[in-house]
This record gives C-alpha cells, structure tokens and sequence, in this order.
C-alpha cells in the first residue's frame, strides 16, 4: 500500500472507498488527491469565514464537502459538513457565530493534519486536464 494511502488511514479518512469509486484506479486517485492538495481551496473558504462573506463561504464549503466525500477525506468531510450547516443560515447571531468559529478551529486542525501527509508525499503526475 502507498504510504499516502496507509497516512490517509491511520488519520481515519477512507482511501479504499475512493478508489473503488474510481475504477480501482490508485493512480488515478493519487493524481485527483494531489490537486485538490495543490488548489487549496480550504484557504478561500477560511479567508471568506474570516472576512464574514458567509454566502460565499457557504459555496466553498459546499463544493468541499463534496470533494472530501469523494476522495474519501472522512475527517474533513465531517468538518466542512458542519461548517455548512453553521453556514446554510448565515450566522447572525452571537451563539451562531461562536458554533461556526469552534467549527472552523476544528476544521484547520484537520487541514494541518491533511498538509502534513500530503507534504510528505511523492510527486504525481499532472491532472489539469481532468481538475478546473
């Protein structure tokens, strides 16, 4: 097993699945995790939080919650799901915006988590052709 992989695992996200969604194609898979890696889009969603565009927030992660469903990144997935629920309404009040805060420190603890393996990663190849 790909040592991205066994990272992956050990941090509680689902590798296996992913690739099973994708033809059994740990490659492919490999090349897809590296972009979302690459593009970052975690940062647009913690500078839209940080700068109270919540609408444009909740697009962010919207679009997230469904790449970490799919690449298999149950921890973040189950971070930005609640980031979109505290979002769906925009935080208005005081409680609201608190929740959304503990949310996000707790999403940027698992973002870390994700940077640290994939830092540690090997290069793979480029997939702009499949990734906007």
């Amino acid at each position: 097993m790909n040592q991205v992989m066994a990272n992956l695992k050990r941090w509680g996200a689902q590798p296996e699945e992913a690739v099973h969604r994708m033809v059994d194609d740990e490659e492919f898979y490999l090349k897809v995790l590296s972009g979302f890696y690459r593009r970052r889009e975690w940062e647009q969603l913690c500078r839209n939080v940080d700068e109270m565009q919540f609408q444009a927030a909740f697009r962010v992660a919207h679009d997230l919650k469904g790449v970490t469903a799919t690449l298999g990144l149950t921890p973040l997935f189950e971070a930005v799901s609640e980031i979109v629920e505290d979002l769906r309404e925009e935080p208005v009040t005081e409680q609201s915006r608190e929740r959304l805060i503990i949310d996000m420190e707790a999403f940027r603890e698992l973002v870390n988590g994700f940077e640290e393996i994939m830092d540690t990663a090997e290069p793979v190849g480029d997939i702009s052709c499949c990734v906007s």
